[in-house]
């Protein structure tokens, strides 16, 4: 059988992959657009986070650990909200959000979430600044988004597990480059989403003509 991006592994396998993995890198063929995970609140002991709904999904399977640890599976839930309990203060977490179907193949793998949990030197993304979320492109011209992370507050720093990051809703219409410079391919409408470690996210329109 022909393996399509969506249902590239049966759960059984993406969850040995994960419980096996050492680092904080991210899975290949994640994908930040389809689920959009994000920190949604942080106490000094607790973390919420949120995702969109995906079609067909009839569970989401969330992996975590303090960074720097290996996964642990921690919950399988039916809605788009978990929060995890009796966390450290001041730590930065990583969580991973798995959307399966009923026949347990796989939809979608998020991106890794960093979060920090609240009482200590280090914080997260409130916000992104960018320098444009609307912008025309003729075929083949190109654009840079600039964007810059607004803290949760002056007092904490964000230790950065990975840089802001950037992906396109249709990689056939316009690609993003890891640095955010767009390149227009085909005429037509897509987003480019640049996200923040902790989820936060920006969507940014592009129109090609």
């Amino acid at each position: 059988s022909v393996e399509t991006s969506s249902t590239y592994k049966t759960a059984e396998q993406m969850e040995k992959e994960i419980l096996e993995k050492k680092d904080d890198k991210d899975f290949a063929n994640s994908t930040f657009a389809k689920l959009s995970v994000r920190v949604k609140k942080t106490t000094k002991k607790s973390v919420k986070l949120v995702w969109k709904k995906m079609s067909g999904a009839t569970k989401y399977v969330i992996y975590g650990a303090k960074c720097g640890t290996s996964y642990k599976k921690i919950k399988e839930v039916s809605k788009k909200t978990f929060t995890a309990n009796k966390l450290k203060k001041g730590k930065y977490y990583k969580y991973l959000v798995v959307a399966q179907n009923d026949k347990g193949e796989v939809l979608a793998t998020s991106k890794l979430i960093h979060v920090a949990t609240k009482g200590g030197k280090v914080g997260n993304c409130k916000s992104l600044k960018l320098n444009k979320t609307k912008i025309k492109l003729l075929l083949g011209k190109k654009f840079k988004i600039k964007v810059k992370q607004i803290a949760d507050s002056k007092n904490v720093k964000i230790k950065k597990h990975r840089k802001v990051s950037f992906e396109s809703s249709n990689p056939e219409i316009a690609t993003v480059s890891k640095r955010g410079k767009i390149t227009a391919l085909k005429r037509g409408k897509c987003t480019i989403y640049a996200y923040a470690q902790n989820g936060v996210y920006k969507k940014v329109k592009v129109t090609i003509k």
